[in-house]
Order: structure tokens, then C-alpha cells, then sequence
């Protein structure tokens, strides 16, 4: 199965990347097909008629960059997705997560009343700075962070806004940093908690742990400072 949405983020996209009206569906599902190897699935569309349509929609994509040609011998498929085509999935499928889904909806509203120590900003403006972070690829609706960090900020109320910036800040640096660069690194919505195999994982916890342990010195003399002001 291969799950495509269309919303405003997702059309926004497509049109920034010049991509037809009338080819957007097919576009996302060959690209989608491709990244998750399932090009098995495009056989059983491709036609065998004297228009080779589907051969044109792969010439088109091929001109503009979102796949090349194979260069393996006796390949079964003339074209693979190209690392601009991989580029364009991952944005895509962080604009489907855009919107509210069934897994979110379960989860404590906004409306719930969450305690949060030292807060210096509303939970919208925190959400905004934190979507903000990180690279577009990664990035989450601010909306959508809104509701998932309610289950968070209730999980860990020891977490204030300021550390869990800097701790995020910190975390992306260190990926951006690294040989393989953000390609591993958990996308904004899931890195605050993410639901598998029934189980909650709260990696953002991990995050926020791991950067005091790193500064704690810094942070045990500004708690002092505090306490010597108040």
C-alpha cells in the first residue's frame, strides 16, 4: 500500500516544484513507489498501449531532476529516483503529517491544563520556535506539536521551554555535523514521542537528559545563581 495525501502543505509543494495539476497523483505515487522500493506496484499500472504513457511521466520526471537513469547492468527498471527526488518524498511526507491524525486525536488536547515550571513563553510561541529548529525536511506543523507535546509536557513537567530549545538545538547541531548529516535524525513530530508496537517512546526525553548531562555544571551555577536572587 501506498498512503498519498493532498492538503494545502502537500499542493503548496507540488507547485513549488513546478509540478502539473494533472501529474501531481502520479508523480508522488512513482516517487513514493520508488523510495519505498515497490516498483512492483508500478508494473501493474504501466501500460502496454501505443502511447507508453507512463514512459512519458518517467522522460517528464526524468527532465526535471527526480529520476536518472539506471546504471546497472541488466536493470530491470530504466530509472531510479534521483537524490532530488528523495529529497522531495521526505518533504512531502512531513507535509502529510501535517494534519491532525487518528494517533494524535487520541492524545490529551491543548485544552488540558499542563503544568510547566519557569514558562517564559505560551506553549503556542514555544511550538512555533521549535518547529522553527529544524530543516524543512524535519519540520512539524507548530499545531501539531501543540498536541503532542500536552502528552510530554505532562510525562516530564521537569522539562522547561528554554532547555528543551537549547537540548533540541543541541541535537540537531550534532547531527548537521555529522558524515551522514540529518538523515537519521527523528523528524520534529516524533522525536516528542512517537507510538510503536503499542508502546510510547519519549526520545525527546532522552534529548533533554543527555544535554544536562552534558551541562550540568552550566546548569547547577545558573540554579544557584537563581536561588541566591529569589
Amino acid at each position: 500500500m501506498i498512503n498519498i495525501q493532498f492538503n494545502k502543505n502537500v499542493i503548496a509543494e507540488l507547485k513549488k516544484h513546478d509540478i502539473p495539476a494533472d501529474l501531481s497523483g502520479t508523480v508522488m505515487f512513482v516517487l513514493l513507489c520508488m523510495d519505498e522500493r515497490k516498483e512492483y506496484l508500478l508494473d501493474l499500472i504501466d501500460d502496454s498501449s501505443r502511447q507508453k504513457r507512463m514512459l512519458i511521466l518517467y522522460r517528464f520526471m526524468f527532465r526535471r531532476d527526480f529520476l536518472v537513469e539506471s546504471s546497472e547492468k541488466n536493470a530491470q527498471y530504466l530509472y531510479k529516483i534521483s537524490k532530488k527526488g528523495l529529497e522531495l518524498v521526505k518533504i512531502l511526507r512531513n507535509a502529510f503529517s501535517d494534519e491532525v491524525s487518528a494517533e494524535d486525536l487520541l492524545e490529551p488536547r491543548i485544552e488540558d491544563k499542563v503544568a510547566i515550571q519557569a514558562k517564559e513563553m505560551t506553549l503556542s510561541e514555544f511550538c512555533e520556535r521549535y518547529a522553527q529548529l529544524f530543516p524543512r525536511t524535519h519540520t512539524v506543523n507548530p499545531k501539531i506539536a501543540e498536541i503532542r507535546f500536552a502528552r510530554f509536557l505532562k510525562e516530564f513537567p521537569e522539562y522547561n521551554f528554554n532547555l528543551i530549545l537549547n537540548a533540541v538545538a543541541e541535537y540537531i547541531k550534532e547531527f548537521s555535523n555529522s558524515e551522514t548529516g540529518t538523515k537519521y535524525m527523528k523528524t520534529a513530530k516524533y522525536l516528542i514521542w512517537k507510538l510503536e508496537n503499542k508502546e510510547v517512546t519519549f526520545d525527546l526525553a532522552t534529548v533533554c537528559h543527555q544535554y544536562i548531562e552534558r551541562n550540568n555544571n552550566k546548569i547547577m551555577e545558573f540554579n544557584m545563581d537563581f536561588l541566591n536572587t529569589a
